[in-house]
């Protein structure tokens, strides 16, 4: 989906709000030789979409996407938040639950170490969320004893 952007320019220009990956894909293979130039790709032209349409369009994309890290979702999901939408109205357009939502959000009082530990696989998802419960004397607690092993530390 793309909207188009204004410019002097004699050509048409545009935006994408959705499906840049696979545009950045079909470019990768047209450069490899592997797709032709002129290969046609539908795409639906949206003419007036505000700011906040295209961020909640994107947003509903990326949350659907399989391969969005847990930190990615919180940082989608704060950003709807902080435009105002509320969860049931999030959940109704990425079909995602309140509950897995309100978890998501969470994530974003863990400290900087829980954060990095869970973006490099050093922690689980269960293992993150379970850091946002608590206060912070016993969420660095809990850090440190899944650092030194306890509770089946990965590396």
């Amino acid at each position: 989906m793309v909207k188009p952007i204004g410019g002097k320019s004699k050509t048409e220009r545009y935006r994408i709000v959705s499906g840049e990956r696979r545009y950045w894909a079909l470019k990768l293979l047209e450069e490899r030789g592997e797709l032709a130039g002129d290969f046609s790709v539908p795409v639906e032209v949206r003419e007036k979409l505000t700011k906040d349409d295209t961020l909640r369009l994107a947003t509903v994309e990326n949350l659907q996407r399989q391969n969005f890290t847990p930190l990615e979702e919180t940082a989608a999901l704060t950003k709807r938040i902080h435009k105002k939408v509320s969860l049931e109205d999030i959940a109704a357009q990425t079909e995602l639950s309140t509950t897995t939502m309100r978890r998501r959000l969470a994530l974003n009082d863990l400290c900087e170490e829980a954060q990095a530990a869970l973006r490099e696989g050093g922690i689980t998802l269960s293992q993150a969320e379970a850091l946002t419960l608590g206060n912070h004397g016993r969420r660095r607690a809990m850090l440190d004893d899944l650092g030194r092993g306890c509770y089946e530390y990965r590396r």
